[in-house]
């Protein structure tokens, strides 16, 4: 498989699995920044599903969750949601925007996170960011 990224590209085999992760830091001054993550949804595992159950997941797995907000957004013509949410990191309180959507076989995550709680204004921001989002072409079906 041909791997692009950012800085150029590499050859890996094919039955390798792209589970990367992007971060983008925001300037100190704002605290925040935004992490894009994907993993592989297993074909026998409906898509929906699963991240109905990564939604579950981070409720039940981050001490101390507390949901802020939760509504739905759409990416590129797919229908999804915000969530937004505390809860207690190791180094304190901790602010996320999390966003979930399913591109053909894979799960991509959108998280900003800050120490601070996000205001009005951070989450006009996020919304502008995540609303540039433009999904890859859908693969041909082989006939």
């Amino acid at each position: 498989m041909h791997y692009r990224f950012h800085e150029g590209s590499i050859e890996v085999p094919d039955d390798w699995n792209d589970e990367s992760m992007n971060i983008f830091k925001a300037p100190i001054e704002s605290g925040y920044n935004l992490v894009i993550s994907r993993e592989r949804i297993p074909k026998a595992i409906d898509p929906q599903a699963h991240r109905t159950a990564q939604r579950k997941i981070i409720a039940e797995n981050l001490i101390g969750f507390s949901l802020r907000e939760r509504r739905p957004i759409a990416l590129d013509g797919d229908e999804t949601e915000w969530m937004e949410y505390g809860w207690n990191s190791p180094q304190g309180p901790m602010s996320q925007v999390n966003i979930l959507r399913v591109v053909d076989q894979s799960l991509v995550s959108f998280t900003f996170t800050s120490a601070r709680p996000f205001t009005d204004a951070d989450r006009q921001f996020f919304d502008q960011i995540v609303r540039t989002y433009k999904a890859p072409p859908a693969p041909e079906k082989a006939s």
